[in-house]
C-alpha cells in the first residue's frame, strides 16, 4: 500500500508536468480508492481527504488543487511509513531480546484452530494471538494482510489438516497453509513457527526436522507439546 500511494505521487508529479482535462477528479478518486483500503470510510481521515478534494475540484487554479491533494497524500505516506519502521525495529528488537510478543495462528477449513487460539490466550495467557478472522479485512489484499502480519508477529503455529483431497484419496493441507509455514519460517526462522499437523495429512517434502506436533482427531492431544514450544519461545 505504501508503493501505491508513492506511485500516487510519481503520477501526480507527471500530471502536473502535462496536465490532461479532468485529471484532478480522476486523481482523487484514485487517491480516495487507496486511502479506503487502508482507513474505514467513515474515518476522520477520510472525511479530510473529501474536504481536500472538493476544495482542490472547484479553486480556480487546477494546478494548485492537485498539489494540495499530493501534499495530503505525502502526509499519509510520510505516517504510514514511520508507523511501519516502527513495527520493524520493535519486532528485531523482540526477537533480538527473546521472549514472545504476538503470536501468528494460520489454518485451514477445520475450524479446530479456533480452540488453539482459546488455548494461547486463556490457558497460556497470550494476550495477542491473531489470524485472519481477527480482525475485519473488508477489500484488503491478501498481499497487504500477510505483509502486515508478517511485520508484527514475532512467532506463529500453524494447523495442518486434510482439507484437500489427493488423486490418491489421501487428504493434505490447503496449499495457502504451505505458503503461509514457508512464509513465516522464511521471515522468523525456523524455530519460532510451530506446525501442528493431524494423522492423515500428507508431509510436504521438507518438513523433516522442522518443529512439528502430530495429534489425531482432537487437536488438544497436541497442547502438551505445543504449551512446551510456547514456554521454550518465552524463555529465548
Amino acid at each position: 500500500m505504501i508503493d501505491r500511494l508513492r506511485g500516487h505521487l510519481t503520477m501526480g508529479q507527471r500530471l502536473l508536468a502535462q496536465p490532461q482535462t479532468g485529471y484532478n477528479r480522476r486523481y482523487s478518486m484514485g487517491v480516495k480508492g487507496s486511502l479506503t483500503k487502508i482507513y474505514a470510510a467513515d474515518s476522520e481521515l477520510i472525511q479530510e481527504f473529501n474536504s481536500v478534494a472538493a476544495a482542490a475540484s472547484v479553486g480556480s487554479d487546477p494546478k494548485v488543487g492537485l498539489q494540495r491533494i499530493m501534499l495530503f497524500v505525502e502526509r499519509v505516506l510520510n505516517s504510514l511509513t514511520n508507523d511501519v519502521t516502527a513495527s520493524v525495529r520493535d519486532l528485531d528488537k523482540a526477537i533480538t531480546a527473546g521472549g514472545l510478543r504476538r503470536m501468528f495462528v494460520g489454518h485451514g477449513r477445520d475450524s479446530i484452530w479456533s480452540r488453539v487460539v482459546t488455548h494461547l490466550k486463556e490457558d497460556l495467557g497470550l494476550e495477542d494471538v491473531e489470524a485472519f478472522e481477527s480482525a475485519s479485512r473488508t477489500s484488503q489484499h491478501i498481499v497487504d494482510i500477510l505483509s502486515g502480519l508478517l511485520d508484527t508477529c514475532d512467532a506463529a503455529v500453524v494447523v495442518l489438516t486434510a482439507d484437500d483431497i489427493t488423486a490418491d484419496g489421501g487428504g493434505r493441507a490447503r496449499q495457502n497453509v504451505i505458503h503461509e509455514i514457508g512464509l513465516f519460517q522464511g521471515r522468523l526462522g525456523f524455530n519460532r513457527v510451530v506446525l501442528l499437523q493431524q494423522t492423515g495429512t500428507e508431509e510436504f517434502s521438507n518438513i523433516a526436522g522442522l518443529q512439528t506436533v502430530r495429534f489425531s482427531k482432537r487437536v488438544e492431544e497436541a497442547f502438551y507439546d505445543l504449551d512446551r514450544a510456547v514456554l521454550k519461545l518465552q524463555q529465548q
